[in-house]
């Protein structure tokens, strides 16, 4: 992997560091392939949450299909740690955070989630300046938990591209 790119490897003392080269394409693709894997397993372990996300995912990006970068699950469900009382949190990277249209139909979509499905969608709206701000923040926060355990839902290629 160390040929390929994908990882990279440091001498530390008498130890060997290996670390992610997230300015690799190769990594980002491995990446992107990771999340569909990952996307694949929970959603077999839970097909509500497949349904309600599928369905969100689509009737957001057919009504703003060049708005929204990209979509990611976060929180517990990405963790593995999801209870029958948890939410849904979902990371929508959208081109314009001033576009209040987008926001509301995002925010109103799902809501309407808690009443069809009787599972709150918790949506966190940014666009890429902010996300790229919390990434650099030194404290723990939204952007650095999607890094870690996030899973893109939709446009794989774009959250990577962001992330690295």
């Amino acid at each position: 992997m160390e040929k390929e790119g994908i990882i990279e490897i440091e001498k530390i003392g008498s130890s060997k560091q290996c670390k992610l080269n997230l300015a690799s394409p190769q990594t980002r693709h491995l990446l992107e392939s990771l999340d569909l894997t990952r996307k694949k397993e929970i959603y077999q372990q839970n097909p509500k949450l497949k349904t309600v996300i599928e369905s969100l995912i689509s009737k957001l990006t057919e009504k703003f299909i060049s708005e929204v970068h990209s979509i990611v699950l976060f929180g517990s469900y990405a963790k593995g740690t999801a209870t029958k009382q948890s939410d849904i949190d979902l990371m929508f990277i959208v081109c314009d955070l001033k576009n209040k249209n987008i926001r509301g139909s995002i925010e109103r979509e799902c809501a309407s989630y808690e009443y069809s499905y009787n599972i709150r969608v918790s949506p966190l709206i940014s666009d890429i300046g902010e996300l790229k701000n919390m990434l650099k923040a030194k404290e723990l926060n939204v952007g650095k938990e999607a890094k870690e355990y996030g899973i893109s839902l939709y446009g794989h290629e774009m959250f990577w591209r962001i992330i690295t």
